[in-house]
Protein backbone atom coordinates (compact mmCIF):
# COMPACT_ATOMS: atom_id res chain seq x y z
CA UNK A 1 0.00 0.00 0.00
CA UNK A 2 1.12 3.24 -0.75
CA UNK A 3 2.02 5.94 1.60
CA UNK A 4 -0.78 8.25 0.07
CA UNK A 5 -3.24 5.18 0.59
CA UNK A 6 -2.64 5.16 3.76
CA UNK A 7 -3.06 7.96 4.49
CA UNK A 8 -6.01 8.64 3.31
CA UNK A 9 -7.44 6.05 5.05
CA UNK A 10 -6.29 6.94 8.34
CA UNK A 11 -7.87 10.23 7.92
CA UNK A 12 -11.21 8.16 6.14
CA UNK A 13 -11.20 5.93 9.77
CA UNK A 14 -10.62 9.16 11.91
CA UNK A 15 -12.75 11.59 10.55
CA UNK A 16 -13.19 13.63 13.55
CA UNK A 17 -10.77 16.63 14.92
CA UNK A 18 -10.80 17.64 18.32
CA UNK A 19 -8.85 19.89 20.62
CA UNK A 20 -7.99 18.89 23.88
CA UNK A 21 -6.57 22.09 25.23
CA UNK A 22 -7.70 25.57 25.21
CA UNK A 23 -8.14 28.34 26.82
CA UNK A 24 -10.82 31.48 26.79
CA UNK A 25 -10.99 35.15 28.45
CA UNK A 26 -11.96 35.93 31.58
CA UNK A 27 -11.73 32.29 32.79
CA UNK A 28 -8.00 31.93 32.20
CA UNK A 29 -6.30 35.54 32.60
CA UNK A 30 -3.76 34.55 30.00
CA UNK A 31 -6.29 34.20 27.45
CA UNK A 32 -7.22 36.83 25.06
CA UNK A 33 -9.87 34.74 23.43
CA UNK A 34 -13.97 35.39 24.62
CA UNK A 35 -15.55 32.12 24.73
CA UNK A 36 -17.78 32.97 21.94
CA UNK A 37 -15.21 33.54 19.72
CA UNK A 38 -13.11 30.92 20.55
CA UNK A 39 -16.02 28.78 19.46
CA UNK A 40 -16.51 30.74 16.44
CA UNK A 41 -12.21 30.46 15.37
CA UNK A 42 -12.65 26.76 15.77
CA UNK A 43 -15.75 26.64 13.61
CA UNK A 44 -13.76 28.39 10.96
CA UNK A 45 -11.29 25.52 11.39
CA UNK A 46 -14.03 22.82 11.09
CA UNK A 47 -13.20 21.01 14.02
CA UNK A 48 -15.79 19.18 15.43
CA UNK A 49 -15.03 19.48 19.12
CA UNK A 50 -13.46 22.02 21.29
CA UNK A 51 -12.67 20.99 25.28
CA UNK A 52 -12.61 24.20 27.31
CA UNK A 53 -9.59 23.52 29.46
CA UNK A 54 -9.65 26.97 31.37
CA UNK A 55 -6.83 27.49 34.68
CA UNK A 56 -7.77 26.66 37.91
CA UNK A 57 -5.40 27.61 40.69
CA UNK A 58 -4.62 28.45 43.92
CA UNK A 59 -5.11 32.27 43.48
CA UNK A 60 -8.41 31.34 43.23
CA UNK A 61 -8.66 30.93 46.58
CA UNK A 62 -7.70 33.96 47.55
CA UNK A 63 -9.46 36.15 44.95
CA UNK A 64 -11.85 37.88 47.65
CA UNK A 65 -15.15 36.38 46.40
CA UNK A 66 -17.07 33.67 47.55
CA UNK A 67 -16.61 30.22 46.35
CA UNK A 68 -20.02 29.79 45.00
CA UNK A 69 -19.20 33.32 42.99
CA UNK A 70 -15.76 31.66 41.92
CA UNK A 71 -17.12 28.79 40.12
CA UNK A 72 -19.92 30.69 38.94
CA UNK A 73 -17.44 32.54 36.84
CA UNK A 74 -15.51 30.14 36.22
CA UNK A 75 -17.83 27.61 34.67
CA UNK A 76 -19.68 30.44 33.19
CA UNK A 77 -17.05 30.97 30.43
CA UNK A 78 -18.00 27.17 29.56
CA UNK A 79 -21.54 27.40 29.50
CA UNK A 80 -21.04 30.76 27.24
CA UNK A 81 -18.95 28.55 24.75
CA UNK A 82 -21.36 25.76 24.46
CA UNK A 83 -24.38 27.62 23.86
CA UNK A 84 -21.93 29.46 20.97
CA UNK A 85 -21.32 25.60 19.83
CA UNK A 86 -24.74 24.32 19.57
CA UNK A 87 -25.41 27.38 16.87
CA UNK A 88 -22.48 26.36 14.80
CA UNK A 89 -22.40 22.83 15.37
CA UNK A 90 -19.19 22.16 17.36
CA UNK A 91 -19.53 20.08 20.61
CA UNK A 92 -17.74 22.22 23.56
CA UNK A 93 -16.47 19.92 26.11
CA UNK A 94 -16.23 20.92 29.89
CA UNK A 95 -12.16 19.90 30.96
CA UNK A 96 -9.61 21.94 33.41
CA UNK A 97 -6.42 22.66 33.75
CA UNK A 98 -5.37 22.30 37.60
CA UNK A 99 -2.48 23.56 39.23
CA UNK A 100 -1.71 22.90 43.07
CA UNK A 101 0.33 24.75 45.52
CA UNK A 102 4.00 23.37 45.43
CA UNK A 103 5.11 24.83 42.00
CA UNK A 104 3.76 26.24 38.96
CA UNK A 105 2.90 22.84 37.16
CA UNK A 106 -0.01 22.18 35.44
CA UNK A 107 -2.03 19.03 34.97
CA UNK A 108 -5.28 18.55 32.25
CA UNK A 109 -8.05 16.83 34.13
CA UNK A 110 -11.27 14.95 31.63
CA UNK A 111 -14.66 12.61 32.42
CA UNK A 112 -15.46 15.95 35.02
CA UNK A 113 -18.43 17.85 35.47
CA UNK A 114 -19.37 20.93 37.25
CA UNK A 115 -19.77 19.45 40.43
CA UNK A 116 -16.32 18.31 39.92
CA UNK A 117 -15.03 21.72 39.12
CA UNK A 118 -16.37 22.92 42.65
CA UNK A 119 -14.69 19.83 44.59
CA UNK A 120 -11.86 21.35 42.99
CA UNK A 121 -12.19 24.18 45.16
CA UNK A 122 -11.04 21.78 48.15
CA UNK A 123 -8.25 20.53 46.65
CA UNK A 124 -5.97 23.02 44.51
CA UNK A 125 -4.19 24.47 47.86
CA UNK A 126 -3.06 21.06 48.27
CA UNK A 127 -0.05 19.13 46.17
CA UNK A 128 -0.66 17.29 43.57
CA UNK A 129 -0.12 13.79 45.63
CA UNK A 130 -2.72 14.87 48.04
CA UNK A 131 -5.10 15.56 44.69
CA UNK A 132 -4.42 11.84 43.38
CA UNK A 133 -4.91 10.09 47.03
CA UNK A 134 -8.19 11.82 48.03
CA UNK A 135 -10.02 12.95 45.15
CA UNK A 136 -11.22 9.85 42.92
CA UNK A 137 -13.87 9.57 39.84
CA UNK A 138 -13.83 6.31 38.02
CA UNK A 139 -13.40 6.97 34.75
CA UNK A 140 -11.70 10.48 34.85
CA UNK A 141 -8.32 10.90 33.09
CA UNK A 142 -5.87 13.36 34.66
CA UNK A 143 -2.60 14.27 33.06
CA UNK A 144 0.39 16.67 33.31
CA UNK A 145 1.05 19.13 30.71
CA UNK A 146 3.73 20.47 28.89
CA UNK A 147 6.21 18.73 31.44
CA UNK A 148 9.25 19.79 30.07
CA UNK A 149 8.74 23.61 29.55
CA UNK A 150 11.05 26.54 31.71
CA UNK A 151 9.92 26.20 35.38
CA UNK A 152 7.96 22.93 35.27
CA UNK A 153 8.79 19.89 37.24
CA UNK A 154 8.21 16.22 36.84
CA UNK A 155 6.44 14.49 39.13
CA UNK A 156 5.88 10.55 39.79
CA UNK A 157 4.58 9.25 36.59
CA UNK A 158 2.57 6.68 38.99
CA UNK A 159 0.43 9.78 39.89
CA UNK A 160 -0.92 9.98 36.17
CA UNK A 161 -2.74 8.46 33.83
CA UNK A 162 -1.07 10.35 30.97
CA UNK A 163 1.24 12.82 29.28
CA UNK A 164 0.95 15.98 27.12
CA UNK A 165 3.40 14.68 24.63
CA UNK A 166 2.56 17.64 21.79
CA UNK A 167 1.71 20.71 23.37
CA UNK A 168 1.91 23.08 20.55
CA UNK A 169 1.72 26.63 21.74
CA UNK A 170 3.86 28.34 19.14
CA UNK A 171 4.89 30.74 21.83
CA UNK A 172 6.32 28.44 24.60
CA UNK A 173 9.44 26.02 24.32
CA UNK A 174 7.68 22.39 25.49
CA UNK A 175 10.76 20.37 24.32
CA UNK A 176 8.04 17.90 22.56
CA UNK A 177 10.28 15.51 21.26
CA UNK A 178 12.17 15.15 25.14
CA UNK A 179 8.12 14.93 25.80
CA UNK A 180 7.17 12.26 23.46
CA UNK A 181 10.28 9.95 24.39
CA UNK A 182 9.21 10.61 28.35
CA UNK A 183 5.88 9.41 27.28
CA UNK A 184 6.99 6.18 25.83
CA UNK A 185 9.87 5.54 28.59
CA UNK A 186 7.14 5.58 31.44
CA UNK A 187 4.32 4.06 29.98
CA UNK A 188 2.23 7.03 29.97
CA UNK A 189 -0.39 7.86 26.96
CA UNK A 190 0.39 10.67 24.97
CA UNK A 191 -1.91 13.64 24.21
CA UNK A 192 -1.47 16.20 21.69
CA UNK A 193 -3.18 20.04 22.17
CA UNK A 194 -2.63 23.21 21.03
CA UNK A 195 -3.00 25.09 24.24
CA UNK A 196 -4.84 28.07 22.41
CA UNK A 197 -4.58 31.30 24.41
CA UNK A 198 -4.05 33.48 21.03
CA UNK A 199 -6.01 34.60 17.85
CA UNK A 200 -4.28 32.54 15.12
CA UNK A 201 -3.23 29.73 16.89
CA UNK A 202 -6.18 27.67 17.13
CA UNK A 203 -6.38 24.19 16.25
CA UNK A 204 -2.46 23.40 15.63
CA UNK A 205 -2.42 20.42 17.48
CA UNK A 206 -6.31 18.10 17.52
CA UNK A 207 -6.67 14.37 17.79
CA UNK A 208 -8.73 12.65 15.66
CA UNK A 209 -11.44 9.96 16.59
CA UNK A 210 -13.57 7.57 14.79
CA UNK A 211 -16.34 8.77 16.73
CA UNK A 212 -17.21 12.30 17.77
CA UNK A 213 -16.89 12.99 21.56
CA UNK A 214 -19.86 14.75 23.10
CA UNK A 215 -18.72 14.78 26.69
CA UNK A 216 -15.87 15.08 28.96
CA UNK A 217 -16.75 11.40 29.80
CA UNK A 218 -16.54 10.53 26.35
CA UNK A 219 -12.63 11.87 26.02
CA UNK A 220 -11.38 10.24 28.77
CA UNK A 221 -12.85 7.00 27.30
CA UNK A 222 -11.17 7.98 23.97
CA UNK A 223 -7.63 8.39 25.57
CA UNK A 224 -8.15 5.80 27.67
CA UNK A 225 -8.75 3.82 24.28
CA UNK A 226 -5.55 4.80 22.80
CA UNK A 227 -7.65 4.37 19.59
CA UNK A 228 -7.02 7.94 18.18
CA UNK A 229 -4.45 9.94 16.02
CA UNK A 230 -2.39 12.96 15.89
CA UNK A 231 -2.74 15.88 13.35
CA UNK A 232 -0.64 18.97 13.27
CA UNK A 233 -1.59 21.44 11.30
CA UNK A 234 -2.85 18.86 8.76
CA UNK A 235 -0.53 16.50 9.44
CA UNK A 236 -1.41 12.87 10.50
CA UNK A 237 0.36 10.86 13.51
CA UNK A 238 0.32 7.98 14.89
CA UNK A 239 1.06 8.09 18.23
CA UNK A 240 2.69 5.10 20.07
CA UNK A 241 0.98 2.38 21.39
CA UNK A 242 2.73 1.24 25.05
CA UNK A 243 5.91 1.12 25.36
CA UNK A 244 7.92 1.06 22.29
CA UNK A 245 11.66 1.63 24.13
Amino acid sequence: MKITEIYSELSESYPYRVELHAHSSPASGCSEIPPEKLVELYADKKVDALCITNHYTPALLTNGKSREQTVSEYLDDFHRAAAEGEKRGVAVILGAELRFIENSDDFLIFGIDGKDIDDFYDHVGNTVADFRKNWHKDGSFFLQAHPFRNGMVLVDPELLDGVEAFNMHPNHNSRVGITAGYSVENALIPTIGTDCHHFGHEAIGLIRTKNLPKTSDDIAQILYSRDYIFEINGFLMIPPIGTMI
